[in-house]
């Protein structure tokens, strides 16, 4: 896999954000406020930073970041161009996946 930066633990938060935008929706109402605000109450409050992010959207551009913390709990949060941010999604217990798919591992 070509390298942008990352290392390798760091690409499954990319896999499972693709899979929250290909599985929900935007039609709940999401909790919107100043972007600097939510990451620091996501920081005080929760723990959570900041470990992947991507372009999100195509007419209006976002930007999606991914939010966890060491106990696991994760928030999905999109950054608006106007400095807004909006909780997408958020959940509990999120862990490390393997990148590498089983298809692909060595037989032993």
């Amino acid at each position: 896999m070509p390298s942008v930066g990352l290392e390798a633990n760091d690409v499954s938060p990319f896999l499972i954000l693709a899979a929250l935008f290909a599985f929900m929706t935007p039609a709940h109402a999401m909790q919107c406020a100043k972007y600097t605000e939510l990451v620091e109450v996501l920081d005080k409050q929760y723990g959570e930073t900041r470990r992947a992010h991507g372009m999100a959207g195509t007419q209006t551009p976002q930007i999606a970041e991914l939010y966890v913390s060491e106990a696991g709990t994760w928030t999905l949060l999109l950054r608006r161009p106007d400095g807004i941010g909006c909780i997408y999604a958020a959940g509990q217990a999120w862990g490390p996946v393997d990148p590498t798919p089983s298809a692909l591992k060595p037989q032993t």
